[in-house]
């Protein structure tokens, strides 16, 4: 399987995860940043992302914890620093609970993941979705049933990482219903929590739920920045690691 993936500086080695729809290249500013701050640092593609090969067909949260359990094997890499954004932030503290003992520290920044308090409002989406589904496999509206999935993932779910994910659409319905909500008190190794103060994504309150329920997290809340903060903040986010790391 072809991973793709970059290798810059030298020292105490850090491993970057991107978020759903990025690659390596998203968190390419971060890594220079840290790299030029005496880390070692390792960016990759997430499988089915950029030009790094799936797994398999269709991948769920474990796929993806297991992927990277290899890589750090393959690379002997001992001990290092995981950072995970957004989905990389999922994948990150899920791994922390199942092989905490592999990593020196952990960083997640607005991290998905958290099990929204929307729930009840998705399970009427969900019951909405299946009754459009039946109404448009109904002869003379059956051919209509691609506009209208489309107009209702846009317009009612507003979930755009749906539409662009391609060959990677289920793989993204395995993603989204599994929570790490009951993984966190896993956690037991320093944790440093970054959240963007006006997250319209993943929003404040799953950052404080994160930080909350891992035993040794502590809380940073970057002010006016949003969920793409390591991609528009890369200075700022590798200069409050580096601190983190080396305190």
């Amino acid at each position: 399987m072809k991973i793709n993936y970059t290798v810059k500086g030298d020292g105490p080695p850090i491993i970057l995860m991107h978020g759903w729809g990025g690659s390596s290249a998203s968190l390419e500013p971060l890594q220079e940043q840290l790299a030029g701050k005496g880390f070692q640092v390792f960016n990759f593609d997430l499988p089915g992302f950029g030009q790094s090969e799936m797994l398999k067909k269709v991948m769920d949260l474990s796929d993806y914890v297991e992927f990277l359990h290899a890589f750090l094997e393959r690379m002997n890499i001992y001990k290092p620093v995981l950072v995970g954004h957004s989905f990389g932030g999922k994948i990150a503290v899920a791994f922390a609970a199942k092989y905490g003992d592999k990593l020196a520290r952990l960083v997640i920044i607005d991290a998905s993941g958290i099990n929204p308090k929307i729930e009840k409002k998705q399970r009427r989406l969900q019951r909405t979705a299946k009754f459009f589904g039946k109404v448009f496999n109904l002869p003379g509206l059956h051919f209509t049933k691609p506009l209208a999935r489309k107009l209702f993932y846009k317009t009612i779910v507003k979930e755009s990482d749906y539409l662009k994910a391609g060959k990677l659409k289920e793989t993204f319905k395995n993603i989204v219903k599994e929570h790490v909500d009951l993984l966190l008190s896993k956690i037991n190794m320093e944790t440093l929590v970054i959240w963007g103060e006006k997250d319209g994504i993943t929003p404040l309150w799953q950052g404080k739920k994160l930080a909350q329920g891992i035993r040794n997290a502590r809380l940073e809340v970057i002010e006016n920045a949003t969920h793409n903060l390591p991609l528009v903040m890369p200075e700022l986010v590798a200069k409050i690691i580096s601190l983190f790391i080396r305190k």
